[in-house]
């Protein structure tokens, strides 16, 4: 206990103004204070980076190493809480690169039929190449068509109705 004493019996009598620091450092650290938007900005740049990192190297080297070591620490957090504040931090995580999102639409543009999409049937098209259908093929393959040929319009049974005007003036 004696050693402890005197350490900081010492650290306090030769430079008080480091042990303050320590404390302001410590509850900085300890409370997780958010960084004003008027400071964030410009210390969420590359200069601004440089800038507290090179301050905070400066404090290691003329404090005490313990104060020296809270000023890396305080120094990383500042810039850390900076970029949380002017958004920076969510857009590193959570927005795709670039590089990323050209990966998944190449993945795809190349999609293999898997078992979610399995084909229910399999015909030979007339060149002899086995032609794989979707249930989604089959059903399009199914519909009626959608275009008229000839006079064929006495075997349709339905009339088009048109929907609610919603106030429009009607056309014609």
């Amino acid at each position: 206990m004696q050693p402890f004493k005197k350490t900081f019996d010492h650290l306090v009598a030769e430079k008080p103004s480091q042990l303050v620091l320590g404390v302001v450092f410590f509850f900085y650290i300890l409370f997780n204070v958010q960084t004003p938007s008027i400071l964030a900005t410009p210390i969420d740049t590359i200069f601004g980076k440089v800038l507290i990192f090179a301050i905070a190297t400066v404090v290691f080297m003329k404090t005490n190493p313990v104060v020296g070591v809270l000023g890396f620490v305080v120094a990383y957090q500042l810039v850390k809480t900076a970029s949380v504040t002017t958004g920076t931090y969510a857009m590193r995580q959570y927005l795709p690169s670039e590089a990323n999102k050209m990966k998944d639409m190449t993945a795809f543009n190349n999609i293999e039929p898997t078992s979610e999409v399995a084909p229910t049937s399999i015909s030979t098209s007339g060149s002899g190449i086995i032609v794989a259908g979707t249930l989604e093929e089959e059903m399009v393959d199914k519909m009626a068509p959608l275009v008229i040929k000839g006079n064929e319009d006495s075997l349709l049974d339905y009339k088009p109705v048109l929907d609610g005007q919603h106030g429009a003036s009607p056309l014609g």
